[in-house]
């Protein structure tokens, strides 16, 4: 398995040094932008007789809520793209794909090819277990908040996979072999799954561990990101505005957004099986399928 994406820091300045002063100016620029985004809480706290509670984003209105999450992904995306192209002095387009230009009908394909096997999915867990799904008013959701919902459900979805590509690149600078990389990320992912959960749930653990191999190989054969910021741009909205089961890692942040339908989470004799059929005809959808049609 060889992949050029990985080889991209070899586009530029990608020693020790380089590595550590670009951690150097995010730990300063996440500085700086923890400093800017708490003012509007302090603003807040300022006014006679308010309160916030200590999650701090509580009080805010979905939209705000998703102005304040879009500003925070843009802003982290913006530093890691900054570091690249001022202390690697390579483009920061290499944390994107390879090639000349950015595939933007490749993210569309996998935002659509991802929802539409939700929805289908969705569908059929219905016919079988329907006291499992609430429909929620409808009448109370703007459409504002869905444009936004999009909005910053691709803005996640870039920042993820743009931190992603960037340690990625950085840690093949030290395993050369891209098998043991893949093995170490995926060995790393499910660990920190363990040690982040409150209690122990073999579900999410396999769901986050199969996300992060099947992730890892769309991006090494894609040779770039786009098809996977689509993807996980589906996921995030999908399981926040459409179909909500209280379980997505977004959730609280945009406690306030309105779901359209909410519903309990599926067991796990379920889910995995349910997860790997997704997995396959997505595959199957965006890499066989249009091969057979040329």
């Amino acid at each position: 398995m060889n992949s050029n994406f990985l080889k991209a820091a070899d586009r530029g300045r990608s020693r020790f040094k380089h590595y550590a002063l670009a951690l150097l100016w995010i730990v300063v620029g996440l500085f700086g932008m923890s400093v800017i985004s708490t003012l509007p809480i302090l603003a807040f706290r300022s006014i006679p007789g308010q309160y916030v509670e200590e999650s701090g984003l509580v009080f805010l209105s979905c939209t705000s809520q998703l102005l304040f999450a879009s500003f925070i992904y843009v802003s982290i995306a913006f530093i890691l793209l900054f570091v690249t192209f001022k202390i690697h002095q390579r483009s920061p387009k290499t944390l994107i794909n390879i090639g000349e230009n950015i595939r933007f009908r490749r993210a569309i394909d996998g935002f659509f090819g991802w929802f539409l096997l939700r929805s289908v999915s969705s569908f059929l867990l219905f016919q079988f277990f329907s006291d499992r799904y609430a429909l929620t008013d409808v009448a109370k959701i703007d459409l504002s908040v869905i444009g936004f919902g999009l909005i910053v459900s691709f803005s996640a979805s870039l920042l993820a996979f743009i931190s992603i590509a960037y340690v990625l690149q950085g840690t093949h600078q030290l395993v050369k072999n891209p098998f043991l990389l893949v093995l170490g990320w995926i060995f790393v992912a499910t660990l920190i799954l363990i040690l982040t959960k409150q209690q122990f749930n073999l579900f999410s653990i396999l769901l986050g561990t199969l996300n992060a191999l099947l992730w890892l190989f769309i991006l090494l054969k894609e040779e770039g990101i786009e098809l996977n910021v689509g993807w996980l741009a589906a996921d995030i909205f999908y399981s926040v505005f459409c179909v909500s089961t209280g379980i997505s890692g977004l959730h609280n942040i945009l406690s306030q957004c309105p779901s359209l339908i909410i519903a309990r989470p599926v067991s796990q004799t379920i889910g995995i099986p349910l997860y790997i059929v997704q997995a396959i005809v997505f595959y199957y959808l965006l890499f066989v399928y249009p091969s057979k049609k040329i």
